[in-house]
């Protein structure tokens, strides 16, 4: 009789092969039945509502926008190094001194490092005569750290100018939170200690070879650019769209005049006049307000008057011509600038774009009521950003010789959700 041994381990490890393809079987099984399922629509997609409420919106248009405002230009007598005496934007008279001019050759770094002491004397100054107004820690953090975020972001734009505008307001919340953390009552002390390093400085610098002075009353800017010449303020009140792209082109190679040091604006108020297409002038109105936000000036909003439209027909653009009467002192005032600004307000039930769908020219959308997709009209009234407005008395449409009622306030609009049909059900 023949005796067969048996191999535990042998035999261990084919019931352990066995297992894992059982094993292998059943996951493979259940993942084709899952897309089989999921292919047969066995689950819902996704969906997504919105509710639909009365709005206002405000329709923008973005341009360029070209600065004329009534400007002297200031020049020295000599080639040299300028020291200026006076900030950008600040207010002068016909007597300031606005600017020396040194000899070529002479240590910029004095000059530098004396314009530097007279920032933070200034400053401190300031700091130490409102040491006394109560300002508690917190405050004065929260300032800090809206002055960190405001400087963070004229850097990243490039507005050096403003940027440096900014670290002022910066230096000074900082000398002010040093103040209540310590029992220094003000910076006098220091201040004189800045001021006998200033003089010092002062005595070893050569004196100027011109003091530069204002030729009239006005605000102060160093910013030449050439263009001075061409967008002649005198010009705006006769200024014709022909006219305008003439000197456009004529200062296409302008440069800042010889020896040029300077500008003063004699007149507060200033224009911007900005090419548009013919067929826009439409949403716009002569003698009406706007307010324009300054796309390159950290989106600074100032109130505007359209004085004038100016119409060519030989030409297909027309001119807006806005008159401004603010001068912001951190404003940065580029001669070409990108501006947005609303043209006319839109109201109704906001709907977002996505949510409209159009069949043989009539425009509908789908709502979810109760875990079921209705079709309702709608009539467009129009259009901002990413959303329509739609008439609150919007029309029944028939649609495959059905009629769907218009959308109503507190509807559910579907704004994403796919395979839609009247009278699906969601569970």
């Amino acid at each position: 009789m023949k005796i067969y041994k048996f191999n535990f381990e042998l035999d261990k490890k084919t019931l352990l092969r066995s297992l894992r393809s059982c094993a292998y079987f059943a996951v493979s099984f259940f993942l084709i039945v899952y897309l089989i399922y999921h292919a047969s629509n066995g689950f819902q997609s996704r969906v997504e509502t919105e509710p639909v409420l009365y709005s206002v919106g405000e329709k923008n248009v973005t341009l360029d926008a070209y600065i004329f405002r009534n400007e002297s230009i200031i020049t020295s007598n000599y080639d040299g190094i300028v020291s200026y005496l006076t900030e950008e934007n600040e207010k002068v008279t016909d007597t300031s001194v606005v600017a020396d001019i040194y000899k070529s050759g002479t240590d910029t770094s004095l000059i530098d490092e004396i314009a530097e002491l007279d920032r933070q004397i200034s400053i401190l100054s300031e700091v130490s005569a409102s040491a006394m107004i109560f300002t508690d820690i917190a405050s004065i953090d929260n300032s800090i750290s809206k002055s960190l975020s405001t400087l963070n972001s004229y850097v990243n734009t490039g507005d050096i100018k403003s940027a440096l505008s900014s670290s002022d307001i910066l230096l000074a919340d900082l000398s002010r939170r040093q103040l209540r953390m310590t029992s220094q009552k003000n910076f006098y002390e220091y201040i004189n200690t800045l001021s006998a390093r200033k003089e010092a400085l002062s005595l070893a610098l050569p004196n100027p070879i011109q003091s530069v002075r204002a030729d009239a009353q006005g605000y102060f800017s160093r910013m030449c650019d050439g263009y001075e010449a061409y967008f002649d303020f005198e010009k705006i009140d006769t200024l014709s769209v022909t006219d305008f792209f003439k000197i456009k082109a004529e200062a296409q190679n302008a440069a800042p005049q010889h020896n040029a040091i300077g500008k003063i604006i004699t007149d507060f108020e200033w224009y911007l006049v900005c090419p548009i297409e013919h067929n826009l002038t439409g949403s716009f109105s002569e003698g009406k307000e706007y307010n324009i936000n300054f796309i390159q000036n950290m989106n600074i909003a100032l109130p505007v008057l359209l004085e004038r439209i100016a119409t060519d027909s030989a030409e297909g653009s027309s001119l807006l011509i806005f008159k401004c009467s603010r001068m912001p002192s951190d404003f940065n005032y580029l001669r070409t600038q990108k501006i947005t600004i609303s043209s006319k307000s839109v109201a109704g039930l906001k709907i977002p774009r996505s949510s409209v769908r159009v069949t043989d020219g009539k425009t509908f959308v789908y709502i979810l009521v109760g875990g079921r997709v209705y079709m309702r009209s709608v009539d467009i009234a129009g259009d901002a950003g990413e959303y329509y407005y739609v008439s609150e008395n919007s029309s029944t449409v028939e649609i495959d010789g059905k009629e769907y009622y218009p959308l109503k306030q507190n509807d559910s609009v579907i704004v994403y959700g796919t395979d839609l049909y009247h009278g699906k059900i969601y569970k």
